[in-house]
């Protein structure tokens, strides 16, 4: 599964803190993605292989790999359309 949010300023702090605990939680979880509403660049947590862990990385341009699902988007689809 893949979860994605926007940042706002009013739920930036729990977004996150709080929520990316709460989804990690989830054994079916396995990105998490979080970009910012007024600028390319997003956060991209994604659950370890071995399940023991979270990997993290910011982007500002260049490709998501979301395997599983066997999925790659880019920045500039998301933010360009």
């Amino acid at each position: 599964m893949v979860v994605v949010e926007v940042l706002s300023p009013s739920t930036r702090d729990g977004d996150l803190t709080r929520k990316l605990v709460a989804y990690f939680q989830v054994p079916s979880v396995r990105h998490y993605l979080v970009f910012q509403a007024d600028r390319p660049q997003v956060v991209h947590h994604r659950r370890r292989e071995d399940g023991q862990g979270v990997d993290t990385r910011m982007l500002t341009e260049g490709e998501i790999r979301l395997d599983p699902p066997g999925m790659v988007i880019t920045l500039a689809e998301v933010y360009d359309g």
